[in-house]
């Protein structure tokens, strides 16, 4: 939203300007998906699976196209067997970055999982081409 971006901006202002309070370095942080990203990645390896992807889902309500979340996520739900769950974030991957080979190999093994033959013969021959 506008009042987001208008706060993060601020916020990023009085911190470079160095007058910021520990609350407006805080809200900044908490504003960026990289920093979300990588706290589901400390807590996915101490497996900590829900508290992984709740960060994961966080970073993407901030940036909906953060493809390192995005992977994970997808990823996170196949090892989890939410096959549906984890089709619908590798499909997400393939829309923000089509040619994506990771993301293609992906939805493959998640089409062969969900007894989907024909479905993982199209990704992985897209993943070749690529």
């Amino acid at each position: 939203s506008t009042e987001m971006v208008s706060s993060h901006h601020n916020a990023a202002t009085t911190v470079k300007s160095g007058t910021a309070t520990a609350k407006q370095a805080n809200d900044l942080v908490y504003m960026d998906s990289d920093f979300w990203y990588h706290k589901g990645v400390v807590l996915n390896g101490k497996d900590q699976n829900k508290s992984a992807v709740q960060c994961y889902l966080q970073a993407l309500e901030i940036d909906p196209r953060h493809l390192p979340s995005i992977f994970n996520l997808a990823c996170k739900y196949q090892q989890l067997k939410q096959l549906p769950d984890s089709k619908h974030w590798f499909s997400h991957a393939i829309d923000v970055n089509p040619n994506w080979p990771d993301a293609l190999y992906g939805l493959c093994l998640v089409n062969i999982e969900l007894g989907c033959p024909a479905d993982a013969v199209k990704y992985i021959s897209k993943a070749i081409k690529v």
